[in-house]
């Protein structure tokens, strides 16, 4: 890949040509009103009003500014990078404006590609982005032992923020191209396998490069908006769920793919977690730092210690979103084992749970109840998804220490339940990876008492007086923050398309 950066001009809005500078504030406002909560409690009673007018003038403002800025240059010059960002913002305003102009659904696409041509042109202007990177060899947190991606590492340009958040919002834009292409003339989903996986791999790949991309820190203040670390969560979360939708499949290839969507959908989310669970360590340490004062009284030392047991009890719920995505991820590594070695060919662990929970027949079951089932070979695959479904478990068990810490309420209980299940959940998807290799034969003992330990604390707790159903989608927490963005983002698609909803 081209390592060589972009020429670092130093160069803030203040600095720049008149008429773009009045595009990339014009871009900024219209931003701003995407993200109003006006907008969205108007969109939450499912028609648009003045709000979503407002915004459907605001983008069009951008898109005219967007087409002729250049006109009305003094001397009719500008730098390549200049018109690069020039570029950014019309391909933005496209993107966008179809959501609100009244586009039919069937001929956005049409649209969003006319904006996908701009993010090329303004990525040619700049002449450092390379093409996205290949997607089984990029780093990744959650699958540390993936033998394709150790030792990997992405040699990408350092940019500007206007320059990562165009990376941000490209992979976006094309994300929402797949979810468009699913929509036919009547307004239903049809899923084409082949054409929605080239343009989820594509969005997926684009995502990885505006995820790893480094920015400037040199950069103007007022360019450092870090916005493009909430797009690409959301791109994720829609990859993700429009990923869901494709039908089961013993093809090899295709599994590839999808265990490398699944990869960057967790690792996105996972380092999330893990910045926000840092961030309350560092407080809790700050804190504990108090207690080497000597001169410290008791009265302090008692108001330390509560500081900290309560910001170590703030970490459980990031502890439990780790250990939901590394299940989810294992999940997905468990269909494809079952494709690809198994001989599962009609549907997936996953799509067999959920049968049984809706109390419909499972086809194939019953043979393996009887003992038909292939067993369990011992590769890379099987065994890399028993690691990430251990680190899985691990991190629920320091969730469940970290809520023992809370006094005794109605809260803890239902937060000890769920943990429990999440554990109870994972033992029993490792259990499907169960060989008689000594290993495993000894890892089947180690869980069997586990497994004990957590039916008495269910029974002990009154397990089943609440209805809550365990699905491969359940989050850690209903408020988490890394999901609230891109579930407003995907209910304003899903309006868009005529009330079509993922996942």
């Amino acid at each position: 890949m081209n390592s060589t950066p972009i020429s670092i001009s130093q160069q803030g809005g203040e600095n720049l040509p008149p008429p773009l500078r009045q595009l990339v504030q014009l871009r900024r406002q219209a931003d701003s009103l995407l993200h109003s909560s006006a907008l969205r409690a108007e969109l939450a009673q499912g028609s648009a009003g003045p709000n979503a007018e407002q915004v459907r003038v605001a983008l069009q403002q951008v898109v005219e500014a967007g087409q002729e800025w250049k006109t009305r240059l003094a001397g009719g010059k500008c730098t390549a990078e200049d018109e690069a960002r020039g570029e950014f913002c019309l391909a933005w305003a496209l993107g966008r404006i179809g959501e609100f102009d009244g586009t039919k659904p069937t001929a956005l696409p049409a649209k969003l590609d006319e904006a996908l041509v701009h993010y090329q042109r303004a990525a040619e202007l700049l002449g450092c982005i390379p093409p996205p990177p290949v997607l089984e060899s990029t780093p990744s947190v959650t699958r540390p032992q993936d033998s394709k991606r150790h030792g990997g590492a992405l040699d990408l340009p350092m940019v500007h923020p206007w320059a990562a958040e165009m990376l941000a919002e490209w992979a976006k834009t094309q994300a929402t191209l797949a979810f468009a292409s699913l929509i036919d003339e009547k307004g239903q989903t049809v899923v084409k396998e082949e054409a929605l996986a080239d343009l989820l791999d594509l969005a997926c790949k684009r995502n990885v490069q505006a995820l790893f991309t480094p920015v400037n820190p040199l950069s103007s203040p007022e360019d450092m908006t870090h916005a493009e670390a909430s797009t690409v969560m959301g791109t994720a979360r829609l990859i993700r769920d429009i990923a869901s939708l494709l039908p089961y499949t013993t093809s090899p290839a295709a599994w590839e793919r999808r265990l490398a969507w699944a990869t960057h959908v967790a690792d996105v989310r996972f380092v999330s977690a893990s910045m926000s669970a840092t961030r309350l360590v560092d407080v809790a340490s700050s804190s504990a730092q108090k207690l080497q004062d000597p001169k410290i009284s008791n009265a302090e030392r008692k108001e330390v210690k509560k500081v900290v047991e309560r910001t170590l009890r703030k970490i459980a719920p990031f502890e439990r979103t780790q250990g939901n995505v590394l299940l989810g991820l294992a999940r997905t590594m468990i269909d494809a084992i079952g494709a690809l070695y198994l001989g599962r060919t009609a549907a997936g662990f996953q799509e067999e749970r959920r049968k049984r929970e809706e109390g419909r027949e499972v086809p194939g079951a019953d043979d393996e109840e009887n003992g038909d089932a292939a067993e369990v070979p011992e590769n890379d695959l099987v065994r890399e998804t028993r690691q990430v479904l251990i680190r899985a478990a691990a991190l629920f068990e320091n969730a469940y220490a970290s809520i023992l810490r809370a006094p005794q309420s109605a809260r803890r209980r239902k937060l000890e339940l769920r943990l429990l299940r999440r554990l109870e959940a994972t033992y029993c998807d490792l259990e499907l990876l169960d060989n008689d290799t000594p290993e495993v034969v000894e890892l089947r003992s180690q869980r069997i008492e586990r497994a004990v330990f957590i039916n008495d604390r269910l029974v002990a707790l009154g397990d089943g007086e609440d209805d809550m159903v365990e699905s491969d989608h359940e989050h850690a927490a209903e408020d988490e923050e890394d999901e609230e963005g891109s579930d407003e983002e995907e209910e304003r698609l899903a309006r868009r398309f005529g009330g079509q909803r993922l996942g």
